[in-house]
């Protein structure tokens, strides 16, 4: 993990001389990004194994700058979810929903964009054999991140967020507060 953090913030470091035309982030620019997961999780309690769960996540976002620098991102979230417990039991959760954000970029003179997002959004469930699932709310969802241009209009993110999730997984009642960092491509189409 250290070995791909060094190289990506060596790329950056390259990337930060100003290689390409600059105002990226001008009004009427489209932004199309997003990126997929997949993780694999194995649970034991006092050495004895549990369960397994595997999760799917699909999370595509366009932006729209709408005057320079500032930009609407809608996201779209699927996430899939399948448990395999010890024993023979399994099963599966589903969530679709989107976040809308708000994000200013801070454009200078080199490759590198910084910037700033808060949004809100929900999460519908579908949980196997689980009925009154409420939907859960995400308020804020907000972070701050680097964009790094490797072309003209090809360029690496990588950010750092916050989401507080209320009726987590269909719960009444039960709030999520997730920290995370994530990393994706975005393609600008003007």
């Amino acid at each position: 993990m250290k070995k791909v953090l060094v190289v990506l913030v060596a790329l950056l470091l390259v990337m930060s001389s100003n290689l390409f035309a600059q105002n990226r982030t001008a009004k009427g620019q489209i932004e199309l990004s997003g990126g997929v997961s997949f993780s694999s999780s194995s649970y034991s309690y006092d050495g004895q194994h549990q369960y397994t769960m595997t999760t799917f996540a699909l999370s595509p976002k366009i932006g729209f700058f709408v005057i320079d620098k500032l930009e609407i991102e809608p996201q779209l979230l699927v996430v899939s979810v399948s448990i395999s417990e010890e024993g023979g039991g399994s099963g599966t959760a589903s969530n679709f929903g989107g976040i809308f954000s708000l994000s200013y970029n801070f454009e200078g003179e080199s490759n590198l964009v910084p910037f700033i997002f808060a949004g809100m959004g929900f999460l519908s469930n579908s949980v196997t054999d689980a009925t009154d699932l409420k939907t859960s709310m995400i308020l804020p969802a907000a972070g701050a991140g680097l964009k790094a241009f490797i072309s003209e209009k090809g360029v690496l993110r990588a950010e750092a967020f916050y989401q507080r999730t209320t009726n987590s997984g269909g719960e009444e009642k039960l709030i999520d507060n997730s920290f995370g960092l994530g990393v994706g491509f975005s393609v600008f189409l003007k």
